[in-house]
Formats: structure tokens, sequence, C-alpha cells
């Protein structure tokens, strides 16, 4: 049985399908990791407990993506709180905690570290595994193109950023989350919805083939993307955790 593991923040688990559930048609096994707002510090936790409740193998396959690295991630009460950039969600992090702990530097530091970490894991694991990315993991600001000064943390840990495929940030939307328009509007929000995702897969993961019934499925996710429908996407895909 060959099996996919998907690890990310909201562009890997939405309330539409994303590039993750996407490339999971193509597997017997799917389970999708991604949780919105979620950090790389969540990701990496989440990698490690995917490996321990079910034990990767040579057969299977491991997709992360990435996340900005400006998020703050905690096991509270039983639950991963997830709030997303802390720059852009003051109701969790203040603007006291932001002051006096919030660092760029330190950020990156964390996680590409943490990354690079990642990389000797797969390697040791021997799973078949693609690195993606929301935003350049050296783009400090999610939502515009703000490269971070730190180039020595960016160059130490340059072998393991290598390996991470362009970002949907630069594929998708040219470095301009809101140029796309939808029915003549401007994309009401920053998710890519269904066929930018598709778009994705097609440009950085063209290994993965997309049938004729797969390009239909996601027309149709789009309609309801468009018209704003809410909808919880796929809970039998989400792992059921205990910790």
């Amino acid at each position: 049985m060959n099996r996919l593991f998907t690890f990310g923040c909201s562009f890997t688990s939405y309330q539409w399908p994303t590039w993750a559930d996407i490339v999971g048609r193509n597997f017997d096994y799917y389970r999708n990791w991604g949780q919105a707002g979620a950090g790389n510090q969540y990701i990496f936790n989440s990698l490690v407990e995917a490996n321990t409740r079910k034990r990767f193998t040579k057969d299977d396959t491991v997709i992360i993506m990435w996340t900005n690295v400006t998020r703050e991630d905690r096991y509270i009460n039983n639950a991963w709180l997830s709030p997303g950039n802390i720059y852009a969600n003051q109701s969790v992090y203040d603007e006291n905690f932001i002051k006096k702990f919030a660092d760029d530097r330190g950020y990156l530091i964390r996680d590409l570290a943490t990354i690079a970490a990642t990389v000797e894991l797969l390697d040791h694991w021997d799973v078949k595994y693609h690195l993606l990315s929301m935003v350049p993991l050296s783009n400090l600001d999610q939502y515009s193109v703000k490269p971070s000064p730190d180039n020595d943390v960016i160059e130490l840990y340059a072998p393991a950023i290598e390996k991470i495929k362009p970002s949907v940030y630069e594929v998708v939307f040219n470095f301009d989350w809101f140029s796309k328009n939808i029915n003549g509007m401007k994309q009401f929000d920053a998710h890519p919805i269904p066929s930018e995702h598709l778009e994705y897969v097609e440009k950085v993961l063209p290994e993965y083939p997309i049938s004729d019934d797969t390009q239909e499925w996601v027309k149709q996710f789009d309609i309801s993307a468009q018209r704003l429908d809410k909808f919880v996407f796929f809970d039998q895909y989400l792992p059921k955790r205990r910790l």
C-alpha cells in the first residue's frame, strides 16, 4: 500500500481542497497533518508524531509545506494553539509579549535549524519526500516581500533550504497575494482556491499526474470557494490525535 503523509499550515489543510488533498488522490492511504495557523515547530512535532505512530517505510511519501517563520506554537489544554503570524494576531500574543520575546533573527535561527534537522531525519528514515513552502523561508513578512537581513543564518542552512521547492507566493501569486482576480474581483483572502493549489501541484510536483476526474473535482470545489461557501473539508483524512 502506498501511503502519503502531508504537513503544513492552512495552505495544507483548509476548508476546501489544497495541494495536499489533490496529490492525496494518487495514494491508497492519505493523512493530512496540517493545521490552520500552524508554525514550523508544530509542523516538525507533527512529523515526528506521525512517524512514531505509523512508522514510515521506504514505500511511503512525506510532503511538507513549511510556513512563515514568525509564528509561535504552543500545546495548551490538550490542543495545539496555532494563531498564525505573531505580528498579525495580537489577541493571543499581545504587544507586551511581542516587544519582550519576538525576535526575527531568533525565529529564523530556530526554524532553519528545525528544517535542517527534518532533512536529516527524512534521509535517515529513507522515505520519499518533497519540501515545499508557503513563502520563501527568508521572507520574514508573509504578506509582502521583506527578505531577512540575516544572510549568515541563511547561508549556514543553505543545504537544507536548497531542498525546498519554490513557494506558492512565488509560483502562483508572483509575490502578491492579491494579484489574482476571481470573476472580475480581487481575491477575497490570501488562501489559494482549489484551482490555484492545482496550478501549484502541476508546476512544482509534476511527477503526480492530474486525472480528468481530479480536474473536474477541483472545478466543483472552486465554484464553492468563489461563492464563499463554508464547509469543513475531509475530516476523514485528518489524523485522530491523542497528544
